[in-house]
C-alpha cells in the first residue's frame, strides 16, 4: 500500500521533535520512579509520556497526522487544505489507524518494561 502523506517535511520534523522530547520525559520519569522505589503500580504513569512520544514518532514515520486525517485535511507545510479526493482520504485514514495501532503497541511495551525493572 502506497503512503499518501498528509503532512509535509516541516510538519514531520515538528512531530519528530515532539516525539524526542516526550521520549526524554518518559526516560526521566521511569528512572525517577525506579530509583525512588515507587510502588510498581505508580510506574504505569510512564504510559502517558510514552504515548505522546510514540504518536509523534509514528506520525513522522508514516507522514500522517492523525488529527488532520480525522478532519479530512492535510498540511504539506503551506497550511491546512481540505482533501477532496475520497480515495486519498480513505488511504490517509487507514494510515492514521495504523499510527494508532503502532502507538498502542509501543505504549503496552514501555510500562511493562518499567514494571519489570
Amino acid at each position: 500500500m502506497q503512503c499518501i502523506p498528509n503532512i509535509g517535511p516541516r510538519q514531520r520534523a515538528r512531530r519528530l521533535r515532539g516525539g524526542l522530547f516526550f521520549a526524554v520525559v518518559t526516560l526521566v520519569i521511569a528512572v525517577g520512579l525506579i530509583q525512588g522505589e515507587v510502588p510498581r503500580g505508580w510506574r504505569l504513569l510512564v504510559a502517558v509520556p510514552a504515548a505522546a512520544a510514540a504518536i509523534g514518532f509514528f506520525q513522522a514515520r508514516e507522514q500522517t497526522c492523525v488529527a488532520l486525517a480525522r478532519m479530512g485535511v492535510r498540511n504539506m507545510d503551506g497550511g491546512n487544505e481540505r482533501v477532496q479526493d475520497d480515495s486519498l482520504l480513505t488511504q490517509m485514514r487507514a494510515q492514521s489507524r495504523r499510527v494508532y495501532l503502532q502507538t498502542a503497541a509501543a505504549v503496552a511495551v514501555v510500562p511493562a518494561v518499567v514494571l519489570a525493572l
